[in-house]
């Protein structure tokens, strides 16, 4: 029902349908009634964010790899799609985009916590469910609603809508938790739907297990605040059992068991180790760009530089590593199933990985080869050195971003940051010197102990960067030909919890606009010309700072800010502050009062109830350090801190090629897959990287000229997204194509004639270049294998090299010039509207029958007076108001004739034919719908008859214009001159075109 309603009605009418289809590559699509537990990942932000979470990438493999458990996803829908499904009669409900299945019918929904602003998102997305909001108003048993992720690390300002939440890693606590509802799921649920009025009972038993059961497990119902206590308590189990033992009379046995059971004061959150299966190797590969759009290699996860203003920092800890030897393992799996061209390194400080340059240069030796190219995340500018330059640009080169936070020694010695000015300069050098005339800067504004002094160290970095770079092209004016350019992103200091400084409050609005206006005052005053400054604006900085250190009445502001109209906060464009501080005057208080208020140090807050691993005076120990601007060094490279995360945790840091020196000092750093009977064996020391691979000698080009398909629900995708399709195929087909030359070298591949969104084509043209040489038969082959069944090659053959002319080397056409016209088939989009726009009556099968009898014959009768017009004028295309000024210039140079085009001349047949023909039938249509085909031309060129391309959606238009028909357009064939032939697959010579 969904899946109908969603495909034939609502995606041909909104922005990025593609986004909405869940049909990507390598995406499961496990049966969804035949699975015990289904679990439906929700990640509160757009799909183009969403696609590129790591986290869900890694449960989304990992449980659906589990017999029985099934795995799908949901994401936030666009406002033009949530409009249509809050239109719709009845309400369409919020659907998993692989199965298409109500998010209702889910034993569970997992809510990803990323970043307070997508919190209002998540309540949009429950009630778009059409499920309570609020979890006190949840009486079903299922679905139980959970979050977890980053911010889940201080849940109460969620902790009214969700019904648990699973703090720390997910990769064990997430399956147990599966597995206990499978089990609970497989002994109630029959009795649950014979007796509906003991679901909630039944759900509050559930709860129970999972808190007492499932470690990292926090279920805010079982807990209540005690007046004059920051911090939830547990409520008495007992009181809970005896409860449940009322309402569930004949299970008191089974219920008498769970008094022994503890519910946890603090929560303590889950850790668990780097293996090869919390990397992903199966990736989904989106048929549409996204943000992220590459291969991700988790090379290390925690980072114990202790910048004392980060929460991954200490909320990740400890440090895990991966080896050299299992990455590029892990990697060569992952690149050659997704097909993709560029993989990078995560982690939250990369330039700390203790295997960098080993693993960086054999990932170079292993995928150079492939042309598939290595980015960084931000890198620290002590680690920041030429060598590793030249390895980032081996393919083509990605960004470089160094983060120094703070502008002065001085301040970064209260923020832990460990670098010195002169690292800073350097790295930017190094940068340079090794061709990338543009770098990227991350700094804080708004940091503890922060003065305008500070603000003009920022200054200064930029100035002197600028003034040495100057100095290297001055050197060599043919190597350097182009000066540094730097963005400089400056971001809010934002207190979080676990942090030391989350006693700190956030300075108000006011100053920070006005330390943004001195940073701008002095960037003017300093002559830099090549710097361009981007700066956070308070007002969102001010709302996340606001929550994150929140408790449960802060999710009372969030429900209030969302019931009026708030969503979508972490955009721009969609903000409105003025929704948000009149949900905190309703609750007699005000953001700043939230967000800039100086806490006691030491103080208990709502978040501790979750215990992340570290000692609480340790944290108080390093707000002191801040104060006096002392640094602690990283214990992993020094003595242990005694901060608790090891011993409270009962863990050790485990890195790949730790200092030999280090380990024996501190007893909690350990090497990886280390010899436990020789302390002096490293075995990370003995990796050997693959094999240099020599340049393959130069070899002519192999060009094939191909058919291919687009039907079905790949229609909602555009061009573009088509020609990556095609390429991330041809990649996971090992196929070795050619590439262009230059700055950023891209596949020879080109498609005739650019197929619009929303169309579909059973014979679309392309030309391909390869450097090895095969059949046109194997090269169908092996690309269809890794293509969807939506998009199959249909025909193909090789382009032979023309003879020279006159000593000359002859290029063969390319497919684009030799394209003139195109054959069209357009069917009637959902025939009972259509009907309805006659205004006639359906009221019986005979209405239903004269009706479309009328449409036919009114379809005649437009047809003949086009034919036998003398000029077709398209309609004259208008601007939207939110156009782009070089959008409105091109539309204003298409309307210079104020009648519009001519599309007569390029009208070559026009007809209507039988919907009974067997070639016109179609699985998604009704067979007694009119359909019509049509030639046209087409083309880049000056088209026949000189009147160029010709869009059959004008054409169409201008056809019945007051009955306004709906149309389904499947371009039957693209035409060439000359026409080509591939009847003989194996054909190789120029008498086949």
């Amino acid at each position: 029902m969904i899946s109908d309603l969603l495909v034939e009605r609502l995606l041909p009418q909104v922005f990025k349908p593609g986004q909405y289809l869940g049909n990507e590559w390598g995406a499961r699509r496990k049966p969804f009634t035949s699975c015990d537990v289904r679990l439906a990942l929700c990640f509160p932000d757009m799909y183009e964010l969403g696609m590129s979470n790591f986290g869900l990438k890694i449960l989304y493999q990992l449980v659906n790899d589990f017999e029985g458990l099934l795995v799908d996803r949901s994401y936030a829908p666009a406002s033009d799609l949530e409009a249509l499904m809050r239109d719709a009669k009845p309400q369409i409900p919020l659907f998993a985009f692989e199965s298409r299945e109500p998010l209702y019918n889910f034993e569970l929904l997992g809510f990803s916590l990323q970043y307070e602003l997508t919190y209002s998102n998540v309540l949009n997305m429950l009630d778009l469910a059409q499920l309570p909001v609020k979890a006190s108003d949840r009486t079903e048993l299922f679905p139980l609603v959970f979050g977890g992720g980053p911010s889940s690390v201080n849940p109460e300002p969620m902790a009214p809508f969700m019904d648990f939440f699973i703090i720390g890693d997910g990769e064990l606590a997430v399956p147990a938790v599966m597995n206990l509802v499978r089990q609970f799921k497989a002994e109630h649920l029959e009795t649950v739907e014979a007796n509906p009025n003991l679901a909630p009972h039944y759900r509050q038993w559930l709860l129970l297990k999972l808190a007492t059961e499932v470690g990292g497990v926090y279920v805010p119902c079982l807990y209540d605040l005690k007046a004059g206590d920051a911090v939830v308590t547990p409520i008495a189990i007992d009181q809970i059992v005896d409860q449940l033992k009322v309402a569930l009379a004949s299970h008191s046995d089974a219920l008498e068991q769970l008094l022994t059971a503890v519910i946890p004061i603090r929560v303590l959150r889950q850790i668990a180790p780097l293996t090869d299966s919390n990397q992903p190797t199966t990736n989904l590969v989106p048929y549409l760009a996204l943000v992220h759009d590459r291969e991700t290699l988790e090379v290390r996860r925690g980072c114990d530089r202790g910048c004392r203003f980060c929460q991954p920092g200490y909320t990740f800890l400890p440090v895990r590593e991966r080896s050299a030897e299992d990455l590029v393992e892990l990697s060569k799996k992952a690149l050659s199933n997704s097909g993709h061209e560029e993989y990078s390194l995560l982690s939250l400080c990369v330039s700390d990985y203790t295997s960098l340059h080993d693993s960086v240069r054999a990932l170079n030796r292993e995928h150079s080869v492939t042309r598939a190219s290595l980015s960084f995340p931000s890198q620290r500018a002590d680690r920041m050195n030429l060598e590793i330059a030249e390895e980032l640009k081996a393919v083509r080169k990605s960004g470089i971003t160094l983060a120094p936070e703070a502008g002065t020694e001085k301040l970064r010695a209260v923020i832990n940051k460990g670098l010195s000015h002169q690292q800073i300069i350097s790295a930017i050098e190094a940068a340079y010197q090794a061709g990338w005339a543009s770098v990227k800067l991350y700094f804080m504004c708004g940091l503890p102990f922060e003065d305008d002094s500070d603000l003009q160290g920022i200054i200064d970095i930029l100035k002197e960067a600028e003034v040495h770079c100057h100095v290297i092209r001055n050197s060599d004016p043919a190597k350097y030909k182009k000066s540094i350019e730097i963005t400089c992103t400056i971001s809010n200091f934002v207190p979080k919890p676990f942090t030391p400084f989350q006693w700190f409050g956030q300075v108000d609005p006011r100053e920070t606009a006005r330390r943004h206006s001195v940073l701008r005052s002095k960037l003017r005053e300093s002559g830099l010309r090549k710097v361009t400054l981007n700066v956070t604006d308070p007002a969102i900085s001010l709302l996340e700072a606001a929550i994150s250190r929140g408790n449960r009445m802060v999710g009372e502001l969030i429900y209030r800010a969302w019931k009026a109209g708030a969503v979508f906060d972490a955009w721009d464009d969609r903000y409105q502050p003025e929704l948000w501080h009149e949900a905190a005057a309703s609750l007699s208080t005000t953001l700043e009062d939230l967000a800039c208020p100086q806490l006691e140090v030491g103080s208990r807050q709502a978040f501790d109830i979750v215990h992340i691993g570290l000692h609480d005076f340790w944290l108080k120990r390093e707000w002191e350090k801040a104060v006096n601007a002392v640094e602690t060094a990283a214990c992993t490279e020094n003595v242990c801190h005694a901060c608790g995360i090891c011993t409270e945790l009962d863990t050790t840091h485990i890195l790949a090629n730790p200092i030999p020196a280090v380990m024996k000092k501190n007893p909690f750093v350990k090497e990886l897959n280390a010899n436990k009977g020789d302390s002096e064996s490293h075995p990370s020391l003995f990796f050997v990287a693959p094999k240099e691979v020599e340049a393959p000698a130069l070899a002519d080009n192999y060009k094939i000229r191909f058919a291919f398909t687009k039907t079905g629900d790949l229609r909602f995708i555009g061009h573009l997204d088509m020609q990556n399709l095609l390429i991330r195929a041809a990649r996971r087909a090992a196929l070795k194509m050619a590439y262009t030359q230059g700055f950023n070298p891209q596949p020879k591949l080109s498609l005739a004639c650019p197929l619009p969104l929303f169309q579909e084509g059973l014979r679309e043209l392309a030309d391909i270049e390869l450097t090895e040489e095969m059949t046109c038969e194997q090269f169908m082959q092996r690309l269809n294998q890794q293509l969807p069944p939506e998009v199959q090659i249909v025909g193909s053959v090789e382009l032979p090299k023309l003879p020279p002319i006159n000593g000359d080397a002859q290029a063969t056409p390319s497919i684009a010039s030799l394209v003139t016209a195109a054959r069209y088939r357009a069917e009637l989009h959902v025939l009972q509207d259509s009907l309805l726009n006659l205004g006639t009556s359906l009221s019986s099968p005979a209405d239903k029958k004269a009706s479309t009898a009328a449409l036919v014959e009114a379809l005649k009768i437009g047809i003949k007076e086009l034919i036998d017009s003398e000029h077709l004028y398209a309609p004259v295309q208008e601007a939207s108001a939110t156009a782009s000024r070089s959008s409105k210039e091109k539309i204003k140079n298409k309307n210079k004739n104020p009648q519009g085009k001519d599309l007569r001349p390029g009208l070559l047949s026009l007809t209507l034919v039988s919907a009974s023909d067997e070639q016109t039938q179609t699985e998604h249509l009704n067979n007694e719908a009119p359909t019509l085909e049509f030639e046209i031309a087409t083309g880049s060129g000056t088209g026949l008859n000189g009147v160029g391309h010709i869009k059959p959606t004008d054409l169409l238009a201008l056809l019945c214009p007051t009955l306004n028909l709906n149309w389904r357009i499947t371009r039957l064939e693209v035409l060439t001159q000359p026409r080509i032939n591939f009847s003989n697959v194996l054909s190789h010579n120029l008498n086949s075109i």
